[in-house]
């Protein structure tokens, strides 16, 4: 089913109500999600919710006027496709998942500093992307791995990134707030 959604991209219905957000709003805590995987189109929900489409280039809030906080319009709608193969097209591609990594925590750090909440929860794609497209330039047991590969580092880089990023959210919140961090899969040679 999440393959026909992930494609189709306005066949979320199934999901609407059932979200763990979602039931945490209905018991009356506030709560936002940023950027939640497959929930686009967004449907009316507790709190702020902001989807990226999957198979259109959009991205919808509730409430709509939340997206003027966004730091870089011009990333606003994420990184799409393929990487051109050239180590050029690679490298860039590379530097704008991460600039869209950026610019997703600033957005969802403005939010937590200017919105009640009891839950807060993002979502960051583009660590999954990274690890798609730089794999066989970062595993030494990899066929593709070739030992100092100008992108050798891009996956160690971006992990980095995301450490400073976890950082800055812990940074923002009390003592007494619990932060999770957790990811759906890993990575490994295909």
């Amino acid at each position: 089913k999440s393959y026909e959604i992930l494609n189709v991209g306005s066949e979320n219905e199934i999901l609407h109500g059932k979200t763990f957000w979602e039931l945490i709003g209905q018991a009356g805590h506030k709560v936002h999600a940023l950027f939640p995987h497959l929930c686009y189109p967004i449907w009316p929900t507790p709190g702020t919710m902001v989807a990226r489409g999957s198979s259109v280039v959009d991205v919808q809030a509730n409430p709509a006027d939340v997206l003027h906080e966004y730091p870089d319009p011009e990333i606003l709608m994420g990184v799409r496709g393929f990487p051109e193969r050239s180590l050029h097209g690679m490298k860039e591609h590379a530097r704008r998942l991460n600039e869209l990594a950026m610019a997703d925590a600033e957005f969802a750090l403005s939010l937590i500093e200017v919105l009640e909440w009891d839950l807060f929860f993002v979502y960051f794609s583009t660590l999954d992307a990274i690890g798609h497209f730089y794999w066989n330039y970062f595993d030494p047991d990899d066929p593709g791995f070739e030992e100092g590969h100008p992108l050798q580092n891009v996956i160690p880089e971006t992990y980095k990134l995301y450490d400073e990023i976890v950082g800055r959210f812990m940074s923002a919140v009390d003592d007494d707030v619990t932060v999770i961090v957790m990811s759906d899969h890993g990575h490994g040679t295909r």
